[in-house]
């Protein structure tokens, strides 16, 4: 049981800083237009890198593969899905925030390192 918690918390960590990433960039390339095929997209691909890490690792050596690899395609599947789904509700929601809220941030790249800081003197340091 231990061993299908630590692989999905593996998996959520990796799958958000990559959806997180992806989003960034695609924000960036787009120029901030587009959030509907901005979130689908990456979505599809963290998901697709959460379902390969968590159930792979987690079922790995119990399992023949035929049988992981069913497993991963029927839950990328039902993930997909659903982010198909919610995604269209979610784009009125932020569209909505947007107008009300009168903000819509939208700036240049800078350095997606998350292990970058920068101090007081814009000064990057490790």
């Amino acid at each position: 049981m231990q061993k299908i918690y630590f692989f999905q918390i593996i998996g959520m960590f990796f799958s958000w800083i990559y959806n997180a990433f992806l989003l960034t960039r695609l924000k960036f390339h787009l120029r901030g237009k587009y959030f509907w095929f901005r979130s689908l997209a990456t979505s599809g691909i963290a998901e697709t890198v959460f379902t390969i890490l968590s159930v792979t690792f987690t079922l790995f050596g119990s399992m023949p593969t035929q049988e992981i690899s069913h497993i991963v395609v029927w839950s990328f599947t039902i993930k997909l899905i659903s982010t198909v789904i919610f995604s269209y509700p979610v784009t009125f929601i932020v569209s909505w925030l947007k107008k009300s809220e009168c903000i819509d941030v939208y700036d240049n790249i800078s350095g997606l390192n998350p292990f970058k800081v920068i101090n007081d003197d814009n000064k990057i340091t490790r």
